[in-house]
């Protein structure tokens, strides 16, 4: 989930003896910022760079990446090469950007080339991902901490009732 991350970084900052003042996440992570900030009494500010704060809708272009993950579990591994492994990709609707970048997230084994990570963890992390509501949160801790929230120009991720509701918080 989108809390176990930031609960895993909280932890770590234990581990290692650290006492963060500031967050920053970009979009999946700027969730995870948030409830670090939350989370975490040393954090003072949370930076979310671009990233959607409420619950994502289904017709928002984010649920494109349960698209790919969902191709990726139809794949049949290991893929003898990363070539074999674009065509795959190619033929299950995913766009040659998107494939071509999926050959970065693959390792070697004797057999041929493996994913680095599970596809059904991802598309877990990515369901709770949409469908958790940032608001609450965002709400009662910018009471006492600092959010910042940064929107690309073209991005897609942050809707204009999100900017109205900013204004007014």
């Amino acid at each position: 989930t989108v809390e176990a991350c930031a609960l895993d970084i909280k932890q770590a900052c234990g581990v290692l003896g650290l006492e963060p003042i500031c967050v920053i996440g970009h979009s999946f992570g700027g969730k995870v910022a948030l409830i670090c900030a939350g989370v975490m009494p040393s954090i003072t500010s949370a930076w979310l760079l671009d990233t959607a704060l409420g619950i994502v809708a289904k017709n928002n272009p984010g649920f494109s990446t349960l698209q790919v993950v969902d191709a990726l579990e139809q794949i049949s591994w290991p893929k003898a090469s990363r070539k074999d492994l674009v065509d795959e990709l190619l033929s299950l609707g995913v766009t040659l950007q998107i494939a071509l970048w999926m050959t970065t997230n693959v390792y070697e084994v004797e057999d041929g080339l493996r994913l680095l990570f599970q596809p059904r963890e991802i598309k877990a992390l990515l369901h709770d991902f949409l469908t958790l509501d940032g608001w609450p949160l965002i709400e009662s801790i910018s009471q006492i901490k600092d959010i910042h929230v940064v929107s690309a120009e073209f991005g897609y991720r942050l809707e204009a009732r999100d900017h109205a509701r900013l204004n007014n918080i």
